[in-house]
């Protein structure tokens, strides 16, 4: 108690300047501050321009969109290893292609991704994003499209699988995203055989007006220019799919895969130390000020709110979502 006293409570016996005021701790204190920033600098390059991504963000991506299911009391998704390698196969197809679309150059739809790694469907939808720099600022991104919103909340999905890729897009270093839905089937009809380019939509409406595909999954599809989403008619609704597992991410995966949302919880939180401490000095002995320590400590918070607006508004990448 003496010691809280001593640290945080202006009294005579500390000249009416806690310890945790003086110019020594408000230095320590700024300096921890710009250490953090820069700690959140190296975490967001080492995410945008190494594989180390790929090993943090899936499981979390899948946390934030069960959470997103949840708050609109819907099942939450499992998480596909079969649907994640779709989604790796795509992502590395738009990142060694250079391209940011549904379907590719060559006309590939995001269907012939999950017949490749034998992922037999009812419904199925996928969502792309890219300039990844912090795995929540991509699913609200993601929420704040109507299409992709839907998507994410679409109750006839029952599993996701998600994978990044380092490319280039537009002639800039990025991180493609590609989060894929599904709800596993078996097949009625006799299997079909996917060419390795199947024949591409002859026809994109930006309504959600349904329209026929032709290519060799004979399914409808609907598009909005956001997102894109199916229903394959031939083929039957399994309860489950036993390579599906429970949605979960350790505290250091979300925390690796958000450093946007780490710099502002550790600044709020240091930031709150600041303002409150600076609020015991002033009032309880409003009798004896010290204005020097005061400015000092106004610095400090001037300081924080610097930091953080300058990461956010010059050092991370803007999501583009599809």
């Amino acid at each position: 108690m003496k010691r809280m006293k001593k640290y945080f409570i202006p009294h005579k016996e500390n000249d009416y300047k806690p310890h945790v005021m003086r110019k020594t701790s408000l230095a320590v204190i700024s300096l921890l501050s710009v250490f953090v920033f820069f700690v959140a600098v190296l975490q967001t390059t080492i995410l945008q321009k190494s594989n180390f991504l790929s090993a943090v963000i899936p499981q979390s991506l899948a946390v934030l969109a069960n959470s997103d299911r949840g708050a609109n009391n819907l099942q939450s998704l499992s998480y596909s290893p079969v649907l994640e390698a779709a989604a790796q196969e795509k992502a590395n197809d738009m990142a060694a292609k250079g391209y940011f679309a549904h379907n590719s150059p060559e006309g590939i739809t995001p269907w012939y991704w999950f017949s490749k790694v034998g992922y037999s469907y009812v419904y199925a939808g996928e969502n792309l994003a890219v300039n990844f720099s912090d795995s929540a600022d991509v699913n609200n991104a993601w929420m704040n499209s109507p299409g992709h919103r839907a998507n994410i909340l679409n109750d006839k999905f029952s599993e996701v699988g998600i994978a990044t890729a380092l490319g280039y897009y537009k002639g800039a270093a990025t991180v493609f995203v590609v989060q894929m839905f599904g709800r596993p089937s078996i097949s009625i009809n006799p299997p079909v055989q996917v060419a390795a380019a199947p024949t591409p939509i002859t026809s994109i409406t930006e309504s959600n007006e349904t329209i026929t595909s032709e290519n060799v999954l004979s399914e409808s599809q609907t598009e909005n220019q956001t997102f894109i989403a199916v229903e394959n008619p031939d083929v039957k609704e399994v309860e489950f799919s036993p390579e599906s597992e429970e949605v979960s991410a350790s505290w250091i995966q979300k925390a690796l895969s958000s450093p946007n949302r780490m710099l502002n919880l550790s600044y709020l939180i240091i930031g709150l130390f600041v303002l409150i401490s600076l609020l015991l000095m002033v009032f309880i002995e409003i009798k004896h000020q010290h204005p020097r320590n005061v400015l000092a400590a106004v610095g400090v918070l001037v300081l924080i709110v610097a930091l953080a607006y300058i990461y956010r508004s010059f050092l991370l990448s803007e999501v583009i979502v599809l």
